[in-house]
């Protein structure tokens, strides 16, 4: 028996967050006069996160033949200045919503989406470190923290890669699909 089966396309908008401790957004770090000193003290590191593409997209169209890559894979980079030695960030990877949404009403849960991270420093001083934390998962809507380090003493740089993949499935019915997934740099 033959089964026909139209494409299955999977679509991602990225949410790009990043915040301090605290629950503050991303603001340029205050500045305090140290006593007995003229000069200003950072007080918390600035975040500047930037993801490439807006968006990774799966043309799906045979479940037996395997996970299908996305079109591209997601470029994570990320800048902290006014750092702290052994101050600790974290990057975390998280699905807003427990099923991809299609056009037609069906949904696809966001487990079928799995992710392998790498990462480097790109830049960086005194104690700066990057490590790659949980290197391979699958999408949740739970903060899975993917990436940590130290600051260091300097501007840090950084950059985590994300390969995703779809792993396709009979029981989806063809359609487009878009769920939101969000990337969140805190540091202290």
């Amino acid at each position: 028996m033959k089964f026909k089966r139209g494409w299955l396309a999977i679509s991602f908008a990225i949410m790009v967050a990043s915040r301090l401790i605290g629950g503050q957004g991303p603001v340029k770090s205050r500045r305090i006069l140290a006593t007995g000193s003229s000069s200003p003290v950072p007080l918390l590191a600035t975040v500047s996160l930037n993801v490439s593409p807006s968006a990774v997209h799966f043309a799906a169209s045979n479940p037996v033949g395997g996970p299908v890559a996305g079109d591209s894979p997601l470029t994570t980079s990320f800048t902290l200045t006014n750092t702290t030695n052994k101050n600790t960030w974290t990057l975390t990877i998280q699905a807003l919503g427990a099923n991809l949404a299609g056009t037609g009403g069906g949904t696809i849960p966001v487990g079928a989406i799995s992710y392998t991270a790498t990462g480097s420093m790109t830049a960086g001083g005194g104690q700066a470190s990057l490590n790659i934390n949980n290197a391979s998962g699958v999408l949740s809507t739970t903060a899975v923290q993917t990436a940590s380090g130290f600051e260091g003493n300097k501007t840090f740089q950084g950059q985590v890669v994300y390969t995703l993949a779809f792993t396709d499935n009979w029981n989806y019915i063809p359609d487009t699909y878009t769920q939101t997934v969000a990337l969140t740099l805190t540091a202290p």
